[in-house]
């Protein structure tokens, strides 16, 4: 499925750079969460997003569900925090083991209800982001 989303944002966007000037941006990866889609990209994500989020909103209207850009970046807190929105983050332990990488998503208890769709699913796409095994945890 995450194969088809991203052929499917790739060709939106594709269509919408012929109407907006969607310029250096690379879609990297799509992820379902809840009821909107996830992109990943690298580059000028400002011009995809547009100017009070215009391009974003017609790629939305293209696409069917809503749309969240993030960018890809070295930052993983930056990241996660781009994917949960007005979520406060408390932290992200990040423990090295025989097994990878894991990582403890330490996010507002009062927040729990904000988070766009449910624990598991979060976990499943932040490991997805992160490459790495995932806990989401509330304090």
């Amino acid at each position: 499925m995450p194969a088809e989303l991203l052929d499917t944002a790739r060709d939106s966007v594709k269509k919408l750079s012929k109407t907006f000037p969607v310029i250096d941006v690379r879609l990297l990866d799509a992820f379902e969460l809840g009821d909107f889609t996830v992109l990943v990209c690298e580059g000028n994500i400002g011009s995809l997003i547009g100017r009070k989020g215009t391009i974003v909103s017609e790629l939305t209207k293209m696409m069917g569900r809503k749309v969240r850009v993030i960018e890809q970046t070295k930052d993983e807190k930056k990241m996660v925090q781009d994917l949960i929105g007005n979520v406060r983050l408390l932290g992200i332990n990040k423990v090295f083991s025989p097994q990878g990488t894991e990582y403890k998503i330490l996010i507002h208890s009062a927040d729990e209800s904000r988070l766009p769709t449910g624990k598991e699913a979060l976990e499943k796409c932040i490991a997805g982001l992160l490459n790495g095994n995932v806990a989401v945890q509330f304090e």
